[in-house]
């Protein structure tokens, strides 16, 4: 006969994590997973490639923070909670980069498709040359070549988070700008 496995619980799990047994880990990423990804998408009406970068952001945490873990408490609520405020975050940081994003769009584009230079257009060309040289980077290969956040992450050889965040706060830079404020 066979030994028959246990079954632990995530708390064990994050324990043993905790302890260095990163195969703890991946019994807890895959059974938080799908769990989550649906959770994600359910949130926030994110695509599924959305959802999974928000998703990466969480395990990402669950690594770093592992040691913060209040082992009294259940680890599914602190992967949730983890997980909300991660949807939040996204759903706020979404809602600006949306705004800038259809004006910056809607100024560059006419009609026709062609590149058309406005005041506003101007405007957000000048202040970009205020930015530092990384985040206008990560603007102009994001918004202005039309690459992915992996493909911007990998021509810079940064992660995807660095290039989200850089576009974040690139964006509410951008927003803040009087010049920019006053054309609205």
């Amino acid at each position: 006969m066979g030994i028959k496995k246990q079954i632990q619980t995530d708390e064990e799990l994050i324990k043993r994590f905790c302890n260095g047994y990163n195969s703890a880990f991946d019994s807890l990423y895959k059974r938080y997973y799908a769990k989550l990804l649906y959770f994600i998408i359910q949130s926030t009406a994110y695509t599924k490639t959305e959802a999974k970068d928000i998703l990466q952001d969480v395990f990402m945490k669950v690594i770093d923070k592992r040691n913060t873990f209040d082992s009294s408490k259940k680890f599914s609520i602190w992967i949730y909670t983890i997980t909300s405020n991660k949807c939040k975050n996204a759903i706020k940081r979404n809602s600006i980069k949306t705004k800038v994003e259809k004006e910056i769009y809607l100024d560059i584009m006419n009609s026709n498709g062609k590149t058309t230079e406005t005041t506003k257009l101007k405007a957000i060309r000048k202040e970009l040359r205020n930015i530092s040289t990384k985040h206008k980077q990560v603007f102009l290969l994001r918004y202005n070549f039309g690459f992915t956040i992996k493909e911007t992450a990998d021509i810079l050889d940064i992660s995807e988070g660095t290039v989200k965040s850089r576009l974040y706060n690139c964006i509410q830079n951008l927003s803040s700008k009087q010049s920019i404020k006053s054309l609205k």
